[in-house]
């Protein structure tokens, strides 16, 4: 089949990528190849796998090509492309199908997370500059009353996109770093402490090796959910801190309250019954956690916190994990 893209789309500022049912590769056009780090000869006749990490693969044969076939589309799919040097780069992806000399076809339109969060900077930008038209001009009050609404609403959605961890639906690492660092300052000030929680799971690398990286996924989506029933103050967060290792910022929290939740937070996972044949420790999934309190003052800053806080955890697994480490 003699399928050309045309010169706009091929250089366009977002990635083009066409393929058929099969997951051969059809077209590719020159911006998505220069994300990729592919030529055009590498990439062009080959399975759509080449370009997928194990989790997209599952995701695309399980989710996303199923749903476009029932709706011929696919809107605002999030997955991630592996480039020819191994990096994965995650991606926002619109998907259509359509026929092509009687031959269905996919067409995906591409946009790098990164650049959506460019897209949200920009926003938040217009939204500051509609706020002060507001204010300098009384004119057209209801159009820029209506542009300051719909900036209100797109920016809440872009800021819960990049603060949410895409898989557990809790506060992502960047959502953590900004919460610690407002109430590490608020309680320098009121010179009252604050706990870290740093958790992750045992033997976690062999659990996705034994059950498979969507259990796994599944497995840390349980995690989270019961970790954020155990934490109940709206001032604590619980964060996926990166992999399977979680964090809780606890303000107002002395050594004696967080080895609370500690021993709370341990004993709603057991109740889980999550099975882990391949854990040295038990026969279901357990967690290793370190607890770190400190005062915040001005000689001090949130990276200690968080240095004694892992420091705590590396005690925890060295005195045979499924337990908590308190730093001292």
């Amino acid at each position: 089949m003699d399928y050309q893209i045309d010169s706009i789309l091929d250089t366009a500022p977002c990635g083009f990528l066409s393929f058929n049912d099969n997951g051969k590769i059809l077209i590719v056009n020159a911006t998505l190849l220069e994300i990729l780090g592919y030529s055009i000869d590498e990439i062009v006749g080959k399975k759509i796998e080449l370009i997928l990490p194990i989790g997209s693969k599952i995701f695309y044969q399980t989710h996303f090509l199923p749903l476009l076939k029932l709706h011929n589309k696919a809107e605002e799919i999030y997955f991630s492309l592996r480039t020819k040097e191994g990096i994965d780069i995650p991606m926002l992806i619109n998907a259509a199908r359509q026929y092509y000399s009687e031959t269905l076809v996919n067409n995906c339109i591409l946009i790098p997370i990164g650049q959506r969060i460019h897209y949200e900077d920009e926003i938040l930008k217009s939204k500051k500059i509609a706020e002060t038209a507001i204010l300098a001009q009384k004119q057209t009050e209801k159009e820029l009353r209506n542009l300051y609404e719909e900036l209100h609403c797109a920016t809440q959605k872009l800021e819960k996109l990049v603060n949410i961890d895409g898989l557990t639906k809790i506060a992502n690492r960047r959502c953590f770093d900004d919460r610690l660092e407002q109430e590490w300052f608020r309680l320098c000030r009121e010179m009252q402490p604050i706990s870290l929680l740093l958790f992750d799971v045992d033997y976690f690398k062999r659990y996705n090796d034994s059950y498979g990286h969507q259990i796994g996924d599944e497995c840390l989506v349980k995690l989270a959910q019961a970790t954020q029933q155990v934490v109940c103050r709206s001032a604590d967060l619980v964060a996926r801190y990166g992999g399977e290792e979680f964090v809780i910022i606890l303000p107002n929290t002395d050594a004696q309250g967080a080895i609370a939740v500690a021993e709370k937070l341990h004993s709603t996972i057991q109740d889980l019954g999550i099975p882990h044949q391949a854990s040295e420790v038990s026969n279901i999934v357990t967690i290793s956690l370190g607890v770190a309190t400190l005062v915040p003052s001005l000689d001090k800053s949130q990276k200690s916190l968080i240095n004694q806080a892992d420091q705590a955890l590396y005690n925890a697994k060295q005195q045979g994990r499924n337990q908590t480490a308190i730093w001292e």
